[in-house]
């Protein structure tokens, strides 16, 4: 361990000095601030005494700071390392990966076309948050929708998606080619182009809750699916193209607090 003091000085414990000392005594070596700046200053003391370490604090020799683990936390990514396991593909009508330097992105470039990208994740019960806004399009008008896609298995995934073009939000599950509408409808002051939003789904059972922004905008039952991966949805109706950044997402055990009242 390494030890400084209130000058600045940093020390270390010398196993081997050059120079006697009594017997039960050590010698701190360092002084990069000494007057010859040459690291070679010498402290005789006791290594026991408290007033050594009271003096002079103890110092921490790591390289970079690690934050510890987080036990409220399942899973979070900023998308700035590229390794995470995001998928990383381009298709005919689609494209999915990393954006430099702290988004992944998901493109769809045909008019009626969707695409979800997974992560590889198994949650059942949990909450889930994305900080998502668009990044351009190449229509003024056309409509799309992107979000959310969450316990997905071989039956399908839900997914709650908004359109900042309408104000429109729609919750739905998708098994296979087929879409079974869970709940929509619509809110003011979507971001879009303009700013992120923040999208929010809420598993716990059967019970789904959806919010944007902090805002419930609904809650249903359907316990068709239990358990799954969980990922980004991008689909275009009339919008010949959609380019959609995902900034932040961070997935913890399930909670119903923190939405506005």
């Amino acid at each position: 361990n390494n030890v400084f003091d209130m000058a600045g000085n940093v020390w270390e414990w010398v196993i081997d000095p050059y120079e006697q000392v009594p017997n039960g005594e050590a010698i701190l070596r360092g002084g990069q601030y000494g007057l010859v700046r040459d690291a070679a200053y010498r402290l005789v003391g006791d290594p026991e005494s408290g007033s050594f370490y009271a003096n002079a604090g103890i110092r921490c020799a790591a390289d970079e700071v690690a934050d510890p683990p987080n036990a409220n936390v399942l899973y979070e990514d900023d998308f700035t390392d590229i390794n995470r396991g995001w998928p990383t593909e381009a298709q005919d009508a689609a494209l999915f990966g990393y954006h430099p330097p702290d988004f992944y992105h998901v493109e769809v470039s045909q008019p009626q076309q969707s695409v979800v990208a997974f992560r590889g994740l198994d949650e059942g019960d949990f909450t889930a948050e994305a900080d998502i806004v668009v990044d351009h399009t190449t229509s003024t008008d056309g409509d799309f929708y992107y979000g959310l896609a969450f316990r997905r298995s071989e039956a399908g995934f839900y997914a709650f998606t908004i359109s900042s073009r309408t104000d429109r939000w729609q919750l739905f599950r998708q098994d296979g080619t087929e879409r079974a509408e869970l709940a929509s409808g619509s809110m003011d002051e979507m971001g879009g182009l303009i700013r992120l939003d923040r999208m929010r789904v809420d598993v716990s059972g059967a019970q789904i809750t959806v919010g944007l922004n902090g805002i419930v905008v609904a809650q249903v039952e359907d316990d068709t699916l239990t358990q799954g991966d969980v990922g980004f949805f991008v689909q275009t109706l009339d919008e010949p193209l959609a380019h959609v950044h995902f900034d932040y997402l961070v997935i913890r055990p399930y909670s119903d607090a923190g939405w506005q009242q």
